[in-house]
């Protein structure tokens, strides 16, 4: 059984736990991703320059696509 407040959020959002867990989950994939590329970026300025703004930017898109 799923804790009243979790239910709570999924009905507010009107979207089912698989659906939740796949979107949250790709989410947590692109912010890996971009915090990973950061990281080279901060030692070696000359790779991944914009790569963050992208990558927020991508994010931004796919949740405004609800």
């Amino acid at each position: 059984m799923l804790p009243t407040n979790l239910l709570h959020h999924l009905e507010e959002n009107n979207i089912s736990y698989l659906d939740h867990f796949k979107r949250a989950f790709k989410i947590a994939l692109f912010l890996a991703a971009g915090s990973i590329s950061c990281m080279i970026h901060a030692i070696l300025p000359f790779l991944f320059e914009t790569t963050a703004t992208d990558i927020a930017h991508r994010i931004l898109k796919y949740s405004a696509n609800d």
